[in-house]
């Protein structure tokens, strides 16, 4: 059979259709636009493939890259504050040292190297600031524990009932006893596990000794707004129970004391009771003049019977302290709170520790 070459079959196609080779629509006219236009079609479509593609890679590589900075960040921002608790870390092991070396275990006062404030500034810019606090400059509230013996004492609800007061309290006797049922061991009162039960209350008394002063919270008839204002509601211009009263967490057979050396003026007046104001201003004179070394000098001017059933609650030498250290970084400020306890032979152990307190 002969072979038709490509301009035989486009002639063919002219002549079969009985029309010239300029007529529109012609299927062989329509082949050859499709046979130059095609290729050039197919070619655009590609390109806004690509296109497409790589506009989708940029945003998912965009993407990535600001997770990845994002977890940079937070990664340097973890290491700069763990870094920062190191720093506070090593200051409070200094300020333990310090209490170690306490050259009198006898006595206690704020003219000692350790009651001294450490600020530390380092070559990189780093601020650490640590100070010892005396926690017996307070009263104990774990003291409510301690049943009085045959040695003449106050009732420790009578002081914490005077206390309350002070603080502005005008009605404390409610308060006291749910405290006393929260931390004494029995379950006789009014306030014990039956009452919390039948208020619906969520919190459960313990029946042992306060862990901490958050723990007050819990306890029927306190909030934090009155723990660090005082008054009967918390909104008051007397004075905050936190500045008089603290929580030592450990079981009591007899009553930790408040040391005379390092209270507070206020707390002073209501420990020695109504009428004692001269006691109280000769504390403080003596103190200022020279740390008291025993209670001898208080005697002669203590009214006598509730001097007898005070001693037991006053001294001038202290077992527990708080330690606060804070470090400010060009970055970042962190704070530790370590409650510690020493013994009479120095001996130092940390009871408590509470990051960013």
């Amino acid at each position: 059979m002969p072979c038709l070459s490509t301009t035989s079959v486009s002639s063919f196609c002219r002549t079969a259709r009985g029309g010239s080779d300029r007529s529109r629509g012609s299927p062989c006219e329509t082949s050859a636009v499709h046979e130059s236009v095609c290729p050039r079609s197919r070619c655009g479509s590609a390109l806004v493939l690509v296109l497409t593609v790589l506009g989708t890679l940029l945003i998912v590589l965009t993407y990535l890259l600001k997770e990845a900075a994002g977890s940079t960040r937070l990664a340097r921002a973890r290491l700069d504050r763990e870094r920062a608790y190191a720093l506070t870390a090593a200051a409070i092991e200094r300020a333990l040292q310090r209490l170690a070396d306490d050259d009198d275990l006898l006595t206690d006062h704020l003219r000692e190297p350790w009651a001294q404030p450490e600020r530390i500034e380092t070559p990189d810019g780093d601020l650490i600031e640590t100070v010892i606090e005396d926690e017996q400059r307070r009263f104990d509230l774990n003291n409510l524990a301690v049943i009085p013996g045959t040695h003449p004492m106050l009732p420790p609800s009578d002081l914490v009932v005077d206390l309350l007061r002070f603080c502005g309290d005008s009605d404390p006797q409610p308060r006291v006893a749910a405290l006393k049922d929260w931390i004494d061991a029995d379950m006789d009162g009014p306030y014990e596990l039956e009452f919390y039960i039948q208020a619906n209350l969520p919190s459960r008394p313990p029946n042992a000794p306060l862990l901490s002063p958050d723990e007050i919270v819990f306890v029927h008839g306190f909030s934090s707004k009155w723990w660090h204002r005082g008054g009967a509601e918390g909104a008051s211009d007397h004075c905050p129970p936190a500045r008089v009263m603290t929580v030592l967490p450990s079981p009591h057979t007899h009553p930790v004391p408040v040391n005379l050396n390092t209270a507070p003026e206020e707390l002073l007046l209501v420990l020695f009771g109504p009428g004692q104001r001269q006691l109280v201003n000769l504390v403080c004179t003596l103190r200022d003049t020279a740390p008291l070394r025993s209670l001898e000098p208080l005697v002669a001017v203590a009214e006598p019977v509730r001097a007898l059933r005070l001693w037991a609650y006053v001294d001038v030498r202290s077992e527990w302290f708080s330690v606060h250290s804070t470090a400010t970084t060009p970055r970042v400020r962190v704070h530790v709170h370590a409650l510690v306890h020493r013994t009479s032979d120095g001996v130092v152990r940390v009871v408590r520790w509470d990051r960013g307190r």
